[in-house]
């Protein structure tokens, strides 16, 4: 096989029969295991490289490479030099307990972030052999034919070759928290990233529908995958608190140094011998030097990066959570970059009265969670809320569109259940959600025929009410 990345890269501007033939790819059969293999050992893993997590030893080191303590060390090698064993030993041992405390935090979260990485890893479902198999993600290499299904994490590049009413969220590569819905056609040449609607990206996440396509990008050459190329790229930045606590190290030296030189001079001009004014000066300078300010920074950090490790919240370095503290603005595009893109239904409105579902106003009647609503019109509106979303309950979440989720949510919320309701009234057919309808419709069975049911912006709904 001929792969050429730059083509691939292409993709969205051919067909898909161009790129199965491109990538020899078998619409019904998909690739043999043999052949795969053979890719996996010339591509390598699907999996993103990253700068290997640091060792126990340099994360010990790097705990005293700071100036003040490199001046610690020097004081306390000056002191068992001139036979203040006891004021040596004191100051190595405050040296090497904050650097066995900021060891241990750290040590500990890079084992913690290890661990969650080996469960990043999920099976797929892919064309191998002529039949469906279960494949670690891993293991995806380009000219798999692959099928994703509501709710799964896109694991490589896709092109697209059938779809149905399948839509993704690229949060995490565009910004943008609107689910994106996808079409198999080929695009032009010039549609930037964001609109490349016949592809699927590594990261992302199916929200509705199915699809099938073929992987022509994994790991590294994947989009998600040369933004992690350009962040390992970048050089680490010593945090405001290290550049802070240096800087305050070297005035501290030139200060210590400048008043150790005076009295030294004037142990000398009074009448003492040259040694004797140099032990003087020297013994000042050890005294003069803060030996429990870093103690105190070490403690105080690893304090306050076990208060929100408690939030869920872990810091790599200990200095982080300074950086993190002093942190005054946070400046995004757009509100999507900092929510976790779950929707809520706050309020019921049928025409005549309103329920509000959440937080509510006093004048207006509350519904309150769990509560069953059968016999009302309110009740119609979340059953038929249910019935014509695709999102679906699977153990303690929904998984699906946001906006369908969420009614599927409240409906569960108030005592449906989705089940019975699905078994009772099945689905007969949908017409998806387009740009031009804005609105989605299904049809289901029900006790008095056949029940049609739309659901879409609030304008072109009231348009076909009377």
């Amino acid at each position: 096989m001929q792969y050429n990345q730059d083509w691939m890269e292409k993709a969205y501007t051919k067909s898909a029969d161009q790129v199965a033939q491109a990538l020899q790819t078998d619409f019904k059969k998909g690739l043999s295991s043999q052949e795969a293999l053979l890719r996996l050992k010339k591509y390598g893993p699907n999996v993103l490289k990253e700068a290997g997590g640091k060792n126990a030893l340099v994360i010990f080191i790097s705990q005293f490479t700071s100036f003040l303590i490199i001046i610690l060390f020097i004081a306390s090698a000056i002191s068992f030099l001139l036979g203040h064993v006891l004021d040596a030993a004191l100051i190595m041992v405050i040296v090497v307990l904050n650097g066995i405390v900021g060891f241990i935090q750290e040590y500990r979260v890079e084992r913690t972030i290890a661990q969650l990485k080996k469960l990043v890893t999920t099976d797929i479902t892919v064309y191998r052999d002529s039949s469906l198999q279960k494949i670690p993600s891993t293991q995806l290499v380009p000219g798999d034919l692959i099928v994703l299904e509501e709710g799964q994490k896109v694991p490589a590049d896709i092109r697209l070759t059938e779809c149905y009413n399948l839509e993704t969220n690229e949060a995490s590569l565009t910004g943008e928290s609107t689910p994106v819905f996808k079409n198999p056609k080929p695009l032009s040449d010039q549609t930037i990233l964001a609109e490349r609607t016949n592809c699927l990206f590594s990261g992302t996440v199916v929200a509705t529908g199915k699809g099938l396509g073929i992987v022509v990008a994994t790991g590294m050459t994947t989009e998600i995958g040369k933004i992690a190329h350009l962040v390992a790229k970048e050089k680490e930045e010593p945090t405001p608190m290290q550049v802070k606590l240096n800087n305050l190290g070297k005035t501290i030296g030139r200060i210590v140094l400048v008043i150790a030189l005076l009295i030294g001079i004037e142990q000398f001009l009074f009448g003492q011998n040259v040694l004797n004014a140099l032990i003087s000066a020297i013994a000042l300078a050890v005294a003069a030097i803060p030996e429990g300010l870093p103690a105190v920074v070490t403690i105080s950090l690893a304090l306050g990066t076990k208060r929100l490790l408690r939030e869920k919240a872990l810091i790599r370095n200990l200095s982080a959570a300074e950086t993190l503290g002093s942190t005054d603005v946070i400046c995004a595009d757009k509100t999507g970059t900092l929510t976790e893109g779950i929707m809520k239904v706050t309020e019921l409105f049928d025409g005549k009265s309103s329920v509000i579902l959440s937080e509510a106003k006093p004048a207006s009647p509350e519904l309150q969670r769990g509560e069953r609503v059968e016999g009302s019109q309110l009740s119609k509106i979340l059953t038929y809320g249910l019935l014509a979303s695709n999102a679906r309950r699977s153990g303690d979440e929904i998984i699906g569109d946001p906006t369908e989720a969420a009614l599927v949510k409240a409906a569960i919320e108030a005592g449906l259940d989705q089940e019975t309701l699905l078994k009772t009234h099945p689905r007969i057919s949908e017409i998806p959600f387009s740009s031009e309808r804005k609105m989605m419709s299904v049809v289901v069975k029900s006790e008095s025929g056949d029940l049609l049911i739309s659901k879409g912006a609030v304008e072109v709904i009231l348009s076909k009410c009377n």
